[in-house]
């Protein structure tokens, strides 16, 4: 309804008002104050950029890569689960979390994602990540074609400038002959695959979704 191009979270129509990435960091800024499990209901959330900056206020983060369907969480599984398992870990709640937002979707037309991450890997993650985007700059006077190419069959969300990092990541390392480019790569999947604790992927279109999207618009 706000109809603004800049990414916003919780918005409020009857104040149209809402958060940015930076305070949405802000809100959660609180001395002494840290979350076992942060999950969002909202769209597009589980990106590297925006579970990175909100590292330091959960353990645990829940989101979607995709848009989410307009009927959300289902909250009564969540809870009954919660209910039923009052001494799960953090760990396996936010996985029964995972596996059954993908359950009340099934048997349905949409494409849905949810994954859960892992906090305490994600600066390591964010080094290795570094190092691969130097690594792609530095191949790209003799690899530009070849990377157009990936970037045009990537696993990309509803918004296009989104791209799965993971996804990214593999093509890379299988199709890029560049020596730095696989190693980096290959590090960064593997750190990938210590963050992403759960993650589901249901429809056609979302398959090759791991967990965690990334800025990378084509133009």
């Amino acid at each position: 309804a706000l109809n603004l191009p800049q990414r916003v979270v919780c918005t409020d129509d009857s104040s149209r008002d809402f958060l940015d990435s930076l305070e949405l960091k802000s809100a959660f800024a609180i001395p002494g104050q840290r979350y076992d499990i942060l999950a969002f209901d909202a769209c597009m959330m589980n990106m590297f950029e925006v579970v990175h900056q909100m590292r330091g206020s959960a353990d645990i983060i829940i989101g979607s890569e995709e848009v989410e369907p307009a009927d959300g969480w289902p909250y009564r599984p969540f809870l009954d689960h919660l209910s039923a398992h009052a001494t799960t870990t953090n760990d396996d709640l936010a996985r029964a979390i995972v596996d059954l937002y993908a359950a009340s979707y099934a048997g349905t037309p949409e494409n849905v994602t949810q994954s859960a991450v892992r906090t305490a890997e994600l600066d390591v993650t964010a080094t290795c990540l570094d190092a691969f985007a130097r690594a792609l700059a530095d191949a790209l006077p003799t690899k530009k074609s070849l990377l157009a190419d990936i970037l045009l069959s990537v696993q990309r969300f509803r918004d296009g400038d989104y791209i799965d990092l993971k996804d990214f990541a593999l093509l890379c390392s299988k199709n890029v002959a560049h020596p730095g480019v696989v190693e980096s790569a290959q590090s960064l999947l593997e750190h990938l695959d210590r963050a992403v604790i759960a993650n589901s992927a249901l429809g056609e279109k979302v398959k090759n979704a791991h967990g965690m999207s990334i800025y990378f618009p084509l133009k």
